[in-house]
């Protein structure tokens, strides 16, 4: 009896964009049982898989909190004023360019 399919294995060990694909995956939602024992040998084995997991992890980290501190800033608006005082300055230099 066969326990181990040496070319799944081997397949599993080189497959780097798979890696790669799972790690966001991973990031995203839940993996099946199949793609975490996979990514998990895989990043074993393989340093740039692994440092490319941390990388993308600090990137998610990073553009989670951006993402928060922008929706915690108000939006800003221009007064009916400003807005008036803007469309004369283009249709000043709207005016300028046109003579």
């Amino acid at each position: 009896m066969k326990l181990i399919n040496f070319t799944a294995f081997k397949k599993i060990l080189y497959d780097c964009q798979k890696a790669q694909r799972l790690t966001i995956k991973k990031q995203e939602s839940r993996l099946t049982l199949s793609e975490y024992l996979q990514h998990r040998i895989h990043l074993h084995y393989c340093d740039v898989c692994r440092k490319f997991q941390q990388f993308s992890a600090v990137i998610n980290q990073v553009f989670a909190r951006e993402r928060k501190e922008m929706q915690e800033r108000p939006t800003n608006t221009l007064s009916s004023e400003e807005k008036i005082q803007l469309q004369r300055q283009v249709d000043e230099l709207t005016e300028d360019l046109k003579n």
